[in-house]
């Protein structure tokens, strides 16, 4: 085990643009398109040593980036990929994507951290 902590990685733009999301490759406002901040992505997800990551946006975020961004980190060695939110509808299209995991309102939070604690290798 080891590494860092899980990963989270943000879709969709911002809300509102701040000066840290306007000047973020990951954000992808000065990147110059989907396929860099993708494999920025990606790049950060290898640099940060976790072993599971966790997209977090909104529902037209997910709808526009989720499975791509899944894609995203898969290749770049991340089994275990987490979404913050129901996946709702899209839940089969999610999982062939590779995303495996769901933290949302009702679900069974203790369960659900206690094994992505153990997927990431944390001692417990």
């Amino acid at each position: 085990g080891g590494g860092g902590g899980p990963h989270t990685a943000p879709t969709g733009a911002p809300p509102h643009p701040t000066p840290s999301a306007s000047t973020s490759p990951q954000r992808g406002e000065v990147s110059g398109g989907a396929v860099t901040v993708l494999a920025a992505l990606a790049a950060a997800f290898k640099a940060s040593g976790a072993q599971l990551a966790c997209l977090c946006s909104s529902d037209d975020g997910y709808a526009a980036e989720a499975v791509e961004a899944a894609k995203a980190l898969t290749a770049a060695g991340c089994a275990n990929i987490y979404l913050a939110g129901r996946p709702g509808e899209r839940e089969a299209e999610f999982k062939a994507a590779g995303i495996g995991h769901a933290i949302f309102m009702g679900c069974d939070v203790l369960a659900t951290l206690t094994e992505a604690q153990k997927l990431a290798g944390a001692a417990g």
